[in-house]
């Protein structure tokens, strides 16, 4: 409201009555980075009100997205190709017309993205790896 309701020299600071917190939308797809967020009271340019978008740098990944068989979580929930596999008529390159539906590989998660982003760097340190 532009004022300074409780009287600390400060005009409408976070977290004021009526104030949310925006997550970051890079790519625009209507999904949020997690890790990128601001609390005010109106949406700053390029922010949503959800924080669930699992590549930000991608507007074709997010949880609304179809998954396809490539390799990639296209729609957030954490597992790879799942549905896509299940669902194929067209059998991956090098496969026959009976395997169909067989050629996608999934990573085996089942965990929902949201544990597995913080689980990732605890990983990362056990294995020594500093990549996925």
């Amino acid at each position: 409201d532009e004022q300074d309701n409780d009287c600390d020299g400060e005009v409408d600071e976070a977290p004021a009555l009526g104030s949310a917190t925006w997550y970051a939308d890079a790519d625009a797809d209507g999904f949020g980075d997690w890790q990128t967020s601001e609390v005010s009271c109106e949406a700053p340019d390029g922010t949503v009100e959800n924080p669930f978008d699992c590549d930000d740098a991608d507007e074709t990944i997010n949880p609304d997205a179809n998954e396809v068989c490539d390799s990639v979580d296209n729609d957030c929930d954490g597992d790879v190709d799942e549905q896509a596999c299940a669902d194929s008529e067209t059998p991956a390159p090098g496969d026959s017309e009976e395997s169909a539906g067989c050629g996608c590989s999934s990573s085996g998660l089942s965990m929902t993205w949201p544990l597995f982003a913080l689980l990732l760097p605890w990983y990362r340190r056990r294995a020594g790896s500093v990549s996925v």
